[in-house]
């Protein structure tokens, strides 16, 4: 991979910036010492990445080309070598398919279903699942999210 060109001058209005995040949160909530020092390192890589973009000065207009180092880092799926046949494929899905209607079934560890009221009762055969279930809480606010969203836009 070749070397992006960067902008070193870039570094220290963000460093201002970084400072004064700091400063701010000590100042209005009044954080000391180590939450300090948390809040300092979980906010770090939104400021390494402002830095990444920022500093960009290569020779494609987009400077998401300056995060190109970390992106290809990062994990991604690979093309299959071959040919994946249908029945493996059908397989597959069958198995995801079991697996969430399963984990639909299953209520939280505590949770009185007797007395909890279902709001979404009604959309129950598109949830495929129980209220209160491990399903419900984990792929449910997607689903509604993408739903109301696809409404919104009109499809």
């Amino acid at each position: 991979m070749t070397e992006i060109r960067r902008n070193k001058g870039a570094a220290i209005p963000i460093i201002f910036i970084f400072a004064l995040f700091i400063v701010v949160f000590y100042y209005f909530s009044h954080y000391t010492g180590l939450k300090l020092f948390i809040l300092g390192l979980l906010s770090s890589p939104l400021f390494i990445i402002a830095y990444l973009l920022l500093s960009y000065k290569g020779p494609k207009k987009s400077r998401l080309y300056g995060l190109e180092n970390l992106t290809a880092k990062l994990p991604a799926i690979k093309k299959a070598k071959g040919h994946v046949p249908f029945k493996y494929k059908l397989m597959w899905t069958a198995v995801v398919v079991l697996i969430y209607f399963a984990l639909t079934n299953i209520y939280i560890y505590g949770l009185n279903t007797s007395k909890t009221v279902d709001v979404f009762a009604s959309f129950r055969a598109i949830f495929a699942g129980a209220s209160g279930s491990l399903m419900d809480l984990g792929i449910g606010p997607i689903v509604t999210a993408s739903i109301v969203m696809q409404l919104f836009a009109g499809a």
